[in-house]
């Protein structure tokens, strides 16, 4: 619908300061608005008040306030004066004019302030900041904004991302098409130049068209199907031209290495039943441009610090992971295995079920089966001592394996057992899945607790859990086959701990191996 000959028709910008000095005539004439208006600004910055981050972490502005924006440019309704249509006289400006002018000169500097902070990177000024002003390095939970006082006015982030453009501009920009290596993408400026003085000219053209002088024919001429349609392509060519460029930039990886390289098989092996864990907090960029269109199921993403399970939400959501998934994969970076300070791989190794462990470059991608599949399954008895060289003995008291499991994906195995007397042997446990002729297909190896505890601190004479998982190859052909257990001595040449009748493994149960998805 086109606005009728001589309506006035909506100006667009204002800012939050002007609103404040504007809410009271507004409040005046629109009551029931204003207090809507006023109840939800309440309520959104009391929540946020209570939060110990209430200025929103490492980020520039205050974002949880963005929500109110909408309901705060209504109140400019008030003192903005509408433009007038093409040919339709200007009216006089209203009693409070100081204050639509007070309005447009606000609008102009937060125009300028934005420009500063959309062109640079303000993570740099923000690290900048925090080598002026004292700052707790070694406690990220701590690292809020620098105690500045209004002497500190030239330190502020609105001067500072202005310091950056004069000191280096080119090594702190944040432009789409510029690098800060002074590398400049003219394909992209090429498009999105074309794509802005298109935009230009049809907003001309509609202007003229919604005029007083214009008729039926010029309206329909501009409004027709195939410009609307060519206003929507505009921006998805200059995001595709954007996309295909900085697709070659090394700092979201090498198609098929490193970070890349787990996504790849990520999305390769996973399915919907999956859940995709991370503890790499600096390469945050590269699962989330890759995953998607890598991908053919979406999997839930959980990213986190080695030390998150320091906070209890983060204990709540992993424990809701493993009781709706039946598969986790989980990346880390820059720690060594067993690390006691990645929390997270703790936490796991302790209460899932640990299949895999494969390098990276200098990543590591992980698979942990989960409790799911042994949901209703009960503990099969089985009694049997393995006995070392060296006295070591180990009886295992019971076990819980799927009696179905899909191929292509870990399955649970719980080994209830007992260590008879104390041991300074560094015992490890294997468990394999075999064939009807024993041979081996797929195998667990680690020492207690996903390696993150040895056979020498365990308590003797108490029942303990081992929690193990077995990678069903996804080639394996639908049939039952067997999984077995023991226990081997690797400072002892490999020697197994043998059973009184002389096998060297126990029987835990059958599996039956289905097509997986």
């Amino acid at each position: 619908m086109t606005p009728a000959k001589g309506s006035p028709r909506p100006f667009g910008k204002g800012c939050f300061i002007a609103s404040l000095v504007a809410f009271v005539p507004f409040i005046k004439r629109h009551r029931s608005v204003g207090i809507a208006v006023a109840a939800v600004s309440l309520v959104l910055v009391a929540l946020y008040s209570t939060w110990w981050m209430w200025w929103g972490g490492y980020a520039w502005g205050p974002r949880f306030l963005v929500p109110l924006t909408p309901l705060w440019v209504l109140v400019l309704a008030q003192v903005i004066e509408p433009l007038p249509a093409p040919g339709v006289e200007t009216v006089a400006l209203p009693r409070r004019s100081w204050l639509r002018w007070l309005v447009y000169g606000l609008a102009a500097v937060s125009f300028v302030v934005q420009l500063g902070a959309v062109s640079v990177n303000f993570v740099n000024y923000e690290t900048a900041l925090r080598d002026i002003y004292e700052t707790d390095w070694l406690n990220p939970l701590a690292y809020g904004p620098p105690a500045q006082s209004v002497t500190d006015l030239l330190n502020s982030p609105v001067i500072g991302q202005f310091k950056l453009m004069q000191n280096n501009f080119i090594g702190n920009t944040d432009l789409a098409w510029l690098w800060a290596d002074g590398k400049v993408l003219w394909l992209v400026v090429a498009i999105g130049m074309a794509a802005i003085a298109t935009l230009v000219g049809l907003l001309l053209l509609w202007w003229r068209a919604v005029g007083p002088d214009s008729d039926e024919g010029q309206r329909s001429q501009v409004l027709r199907t195939p410009t609307l349609i060519l206003v929507l392509l505009l921006p998805v060519l200059v995001i595709g031209a954007w996309l295909g460029e900085v697709s070659r930039d090394p700092l979201y990886g090498a198609p098929g290495e490193a970070y890349r390289g787990i996504v790849a098989d990520l999305c390769r092996d996973a399915n919907s039943t999956d859940a995709f864990v991370n503890v790499v907090p600096t390469a945050y960029q590269i699962p989330m441009n890759w995953m998607p269109g890598a991908c053919n199921v979406g999997v839930p993403t959980f990213g986190y610090a080695t030390n998150s399970l320091r906070q209890p939400e983060t204990q709540a959501v992993l424990e809701q992971v493993l009781n709706q998934h039946d598969r986790v994969f989980f990346a880390t970076s820059g720690v060594q295995p067993n690390d006691p300070d990645n929390t997270l791989e703790q936490w796991l190794g302790a209460n899932a079920y640990k299949a895999t462990d494969n390098w990276y470059a200098d990543y590591r991608l992980l698979q942990y089966a989960t409790p799911l599949r042994l949901s209703n399954v009960e503990d099969r008895p089985i009694n049997k001592a393995l006995l070392g060289k060296q006295a070591e003995q180990v009886t295992i008291l019971s076990a819980r394996t799927p009696s179905i499991a899909p191929a292509g994906e870990p399955i649970p195995v719980d080994i209830n057992f007992r260590l008879e007397a104390p041991t300074d042997q560094n015992l490890r446990w294997f468990v394999q899945l075999w064939t009807g002729e024993n041979i081996p297909l797929a195998q667990f190896d680690s020492g207690p607790d996903a390696n993150y505890t040895t056979f020498s601190s365990l308590p003797a004479r108490e029942e303990l859990l081992e929690k193990a998982g077995v990678l069903i190859p996804a080639n394996t052909p639908e049939g039952t086959y067997r999984l077995i257990a023991g226990l081997y001595n690797p400072d002892a040449g490999g020697a197994r701990l043998v059973t009184i009748d002389g096998p060297d493994w126990i029987e835990l149960g059958d599996v039956r191996v289905v097509k997986g998805e």
